[in-house]
């Protein structure tokens, strides 16, 4: 058997390093894939947070002021003389009553004081007790106010009112509050209702009434 003549072998490729590339760009797309869906939920939570607060901003902390309704009910305790004219030394009652309707999400708490006026003379006032209206509900509370009616008959033109068997009085309401929202911010309101009022002296009802808030 003759020698063989053998020539240069061929070299023979290693495929590992071309593998290792290429599973190392994968795993670069896939954490790069993960990065931009993590990327993509961050912003569409911070989307919908900035949505949120937009909403509550415009809603919730929206804070806008109580709307109140005052009528004077009727008249107490007057004492006439000759079935016209007041009783020199008594006192009479004027019953009113406030409603405050609360538009806000947090309760507005507040204190009404009404002061009554004859010919725009101070003839009575008082405090009603704290009242409380809860978020988007109304509070209605009855204040009844003193009345002197020696006050009422040191007007000069008093004759001339009680012959025509009406009593005319107006009465301006004040109601103060605060809508608390949290423990650090507090809102305040100051809200006033005027009324002129006409009483039938002998029935003491409330003939007519014009309100204003």
């Amino acid at each position: 058997m003759g020698d063989e003549q053998l020539g240069p072998r061929p070299l023979i490729a290693d495929g590992s390093c071309s593998d290792d590339e290429d599973a190392a760009a994968n795993l670069n797309q896939i954490r790069r894939t993960k990065w931009v869906k993590y990327g993509c939920r961050f912003t569409t939570c911070m989307l919908i947070l900035s949505v949120i607060a937009i909403v509550i901003s415009l809603t919730v902390f929206n804070i806008q002021d109580p709307n109140v309704k005052m009528t004077v009910v009727k008249a107490t305790k007057l004492e006439l003389m000759y079935r016209t004219i007041p009783k020199p030394g008594t006192n009479m009652s004027v019953v009113a009553r406030s409603s405050v309707e609360n538009p806000n999400m947090f309760s507005f708490i507040y204190n009404t004081t009404i002061t009554l006026y004859y010919h725009e003379n101070m003839v009575g006032q008082a405090q009603g007790p704290s009242g409380q209206a809860k978020p988007l509900g109304t509070e209605t509370t009855e204040v009844t106010v003193d009345v002197s009616t020696d006050r009422l008959i040191s007007y000069p033109n008093v004759n001339g009112d009680v012959s025509s068997g009406l009593l005319n009085m107006s009465s301006y309401s004040t109601i103060s509050g605060q809508v608390e929202v949290f423990k650090g911010f507090k809102k305040r309101f100051d809200l006033r209702s005027t009324c002129t009022v006409t009483f039938n002296i002998s029935s003491q009802a409330v003939q007519e009434q014009n309100c204003k808030s």
